[in-house]
């Protein structure tokens, strides 16, 4: 007698625990600002929450206004009067927050400067006098960091790469409505770009040394070293580029460059299809081979397959070393 096996499933019903209901209202704030106040809100970032228990929202209710203060505090405003309400009704909780921003800090000092060997830079010193914060305005911390930002990068794009904040103070008197600001920003030395030592072992040195972009004696800049890194992997032969300055080897602060370069592959195959309304379906293929010898040498060929076109195209390229 032939055996019937019976399976027999058993099924659970999956039930969904949400967290409570939860509604949140800013009363009294420009849009920017309420933005910004929800942003800082946990209550706002664990509504969804499904694991939030009613004891753990009246928590976050509790510490909203502490946090409330701080979202405003950016733009100046250190003493806002807040009430704040939590209620429940069938099942819903409806937590609100009126807000009287109250008056602004505003600031009544302002010294900003730069020391070190590159203080007198007339660059360096227009960054200063065009620092966005002034005696009368309203405090605001993200203009101070632009303005602070602004002094930093105009140094550092002199060459003076060591640059540092020696003081960056500002202090609130939330009793005066006051705040002072001290900036002061050391330029450190200026250096220049030393020797550039190229390590690689799967190109003519002729060739990679057409590639250096990077001058010696001149001011040690990023954003040329940038260019520099930009400019050796645009040319596809190598796969990562890592330039490392050697500061601990510079003499009379003539930095040395180590460049680093990992060969890419030397084969790529691309293979596509596509369809033409007027032509029809096609297909296409690419070959590319990066390296045909130490020279920088390479070639590719171009297959293109269709209904009404066939098309076969080789190409050879030699790179021409700049003599310039």
């Amino acid at each position: 007698m032939p055996r019937i096996l019976f399976l027999l499933l058993i099924i659970t019903p999956i039930v969904a625990f949400a967290g409570p209901a939860i509604d949140i209202e800013i009363e009294g704030l420009g849009r920017t600002y309420r933005n910004n106040v929800l942003n800082y809100l946990d209550l706002e970032k664990r509504k969804d929450d499904e694991n939030l228990t009613v004891t753990w929202l009246k928590r976050l209710h509790a510490n909203a206004p502490d946090q409330i203060r701080a979202a405003l505090e950016p733009f100046g405003y250190y003493n806002p009067e807040i009430e704040a309400s939590l209620t429940e009704k069938n099942g819903k909780w409806f937590a609100v927050y009126v807000v009287d921003i109250g008056p602004p800090l505003t600031v009544s000092k302002v010294d900003v400067r730069v020391t070190g060997a590159g203080a007198k830079e007339s660059n360096i010193q227009q960054a200063v006098a065009e620092f966005p914060l002034s005696v009368g305005d309203v405090l605001d911390h993200e203009r101070y960091e632009q303005g602070k930002d602004a002094v930093i990068d105009a140094v550092s794009g002199l060459g003076y790469v060591k640059v540092k904040p020696e003081k960056a103070q500002v202090r609130v008197d939330t009793e005066t409505n006051q705040a002072e600001i001290e900036l002061t920003i050391d330029t450190g030395p200026r250096y220049y770009f030393g020797e550039v030592r190229m390590q690689q072992d799967f190109l003519d040195k002729e060739l990679v040394q057409d590639f250096i972009t990077i001058e010696k004696g001149k001011p040690f800049l990023n954003d040329d070293l940038l260019r520099f890194q930009q400019g050796l992997m645009a040319s596809a032969y190598a796969s990562t580029v890592k330039i490392d300055p050697l500061f601990e080897e510079s003499v009379d602060n003539h930095v040395p460059l180590d460049v680093s370069m990992v060969p890419n592959k030397r084969h790529r195959i691309s293979i596509g299809a596509g369809y033409d309304t007027d032509r029809g379906p096609r297909v296409s293929g690419r070959w590319t081979n990066r390296r045909l010898n130490r020279h920088g040498h390479h070639s590719e060929v171009i297959l293109k397959l269709g209904t009404t076109q066939r098309e076969l195209r080789g190409s050879y390229f030699i790179p021409v070393v700049n003599t310039l």
